[in-house]
């Protein structure tokens, strides 16, 4: 981070033995790191090329799951973190995500996927708000007494370039009135 803003990302997942990193300024590197049988082998990625006729998996958080259904011919998964879909969207296996997540649920890929050329957002009394690598209280609860600190102040949708509109309208939440999709 620099100045209040995410700067450089990074992701590790050692289970799948696999790592994404960014680095430097106006030469902005993307490096995937794969390992297998201890040793590693490195390539450089660029923006993944969006899953073909807009058919790839959409990764949604349990609690939307739970009560709410997406209206896409899309296969759906949900996870309970959301490091995997965030990388998995850097590797071009997810076609979006939305998730109620806190800050370093996403501050490792966030950074990489703007810079990269995807889209985030945040749905904001009613308008739609663009994501940037900005920490501030208008994309994060800051306040220090509240129970959801650190969290977007809605759901984080992170997508291809001109598919918000899309995402955001198929999803559709099944809820009592009062509860919220977020995961407490």
């Amino acid at each position: 981070m620099k100045e209040g803003s995410l700067l450089h990302g990074g992701v590790y997942l050692p289970d799948y033995g696999e790592l994404i990193i960014s680095s430097g300024d106006e030469d902005f590197t993307v490096t995937e790191g794969k390992e297998e049988g201890g040793e590693w082998s490195w390539r450089e990625l660029s923006f993944p090329p969006r899953p073909p006729d807009g058919r790839g998996l959409v990764a949604i958080t349990q609690a939307l799951a739970k009560r709410g259904q997406c209206l896409l011919p899309n296969p759906v998964m949900a996870l309970g973190a959301a490091v995997v879909p965030l990388l998995g969207l850097l590797q071009g296996r997810f076609l979006s995500y939305l998730g109620s997540v806190k800050l370093w649920d996403a501050a490792g890929a966030l950074p990489i996927l703007l810079r990269l050329g995807f889209e985030a957002s945040l749905e904001l009394d009613g308008e739609i708000v663009p994501v940037t690598t900005a920490v501030d209280d208008g994309t994060y609860e800051l306040s220090v007494d509240s129970p959801r600190r650190w969290y977007f102040r809605s759901s984080l949708l992170i997508h291809h370039p001109g598919d918000g509109e899309l995402m955001r309208s198929s999803l559709v939440e099944n809820r009592p009135a009062g509860e919220s999709l977020r995961d407490d």
